[in-house]
């Protein structure tokens, strides 16, 4: 990213819809970050916003692979209130079945497609130390699933 800010284009799955980053130089009060459909004439375009860092040790690398779980998320379903196919499941089976709330599950699934983006033999110094490997391998066979039927364009 650069360093003064900046827009990033990358096209998600949905109908070619360019997902826009931008990395903002303010920062704010409650968020690293945050995944939003943003008006875009008379479409809502899908964008990540990354902010100044609220804790500098917090690591930038794994809020936005965070975000892209968002991000893939709303590609998938294209409702943030429907969690993708088998997410329980894998949850129950992972032994992380407590979510009850909604919300939490969001995050939960936008985690966990973090940890298997971040699983990546270049990126893995970005994971979480108490992510097991197993943990980390589960989750990329999971986005595998979710994502294996879609064409490259």
């Amino acid at each position: 990213m650069p360093k003064g800010g900046g827009i990033r284009r990358i096209t998600t799955v949905d109908e070619c819809k360019p997902l826009k980053i931008l990395h903002l130089k303010q920062s704010h009060c409650k968020f690293n970050s945050e995944f939003a459909l943003i008006q875009n004439g008379k479409d809502m375009q899908p964008a990540i916003l990354l902010y100044n860092m609220l804790v500098p040790s917090e690591d930038p690398i794994m809020v936005l692979a965070h975000e892209l779980g968002h991000a893939l998320h709303y590609s998938l379903t294209k409702d943030i209130n429907v969690l993708p196919e088998k997410f329980d499941e894998l949850m129950q089976i992972s032994g992380k079945s407590g979510l009850d709330i909604l919300e939490r599950k969001h995050e939960a699934f936008a985690d966990l497609t973090a940890w298997a983006i971040l699983s990546d033999d270049e990126l893995k110094e970005h994971l979480p130390l108490e992510i097991t490997e197993d943990f980390a391998a589960m989750s990329t066979e999971y986005v595998s699933f979710l994502t294996s039927n879609w064409q490259m364009r």
